[in-house]
């Protein structure tokens, strides 16, 4: 197993990116149901636990980052900088585009 721990700055009003971090996990969750079984959210939707196949990580978000912590099989450290940059496009698509995940 492997550390995951990332901070992603999501540049958004800390409303709008609350919004945006609840839509973008439900929405990976149908997306990628393979390798998300279950989320298990905290009671102020600011953080969420991410299960699935060998692991399990802590997603959060503050008033400028969304961060990711776990522990990750060896093998999906690999991702770690596409999955980075990944979320970033995303970030600034949803920051130009508020509300909109597409």
């Amino acid at each position: 197993m492997a550390d995951l721990n990332m901070a992603i700055k999501h540049g958004q009003a800390p409303d709008t990116a609350k919004v945006n971090f609840e839509r973008a996990i439900r929405q990976a969750q149908v997306d990628h149901s393979r390798w998300i079984h279950r989320v298990d959210w905290a009671p102020d939707g600011m953080s969420a636990v991410l299960f699935g196949p060998s692991y399990s990580v802590t997603l959060s978000l503050d008033d400028q980052n969304v961060y990711a912590r776990g522990k990750i099989p060896l093998a999906l450290k690999l991702f770690e900088g596409p999955v980075r940059r990944s979320v970033e496009a995303m970030l600034a698509k949803m920051s130009a585009q508020p509300g909109s995940l597409a």
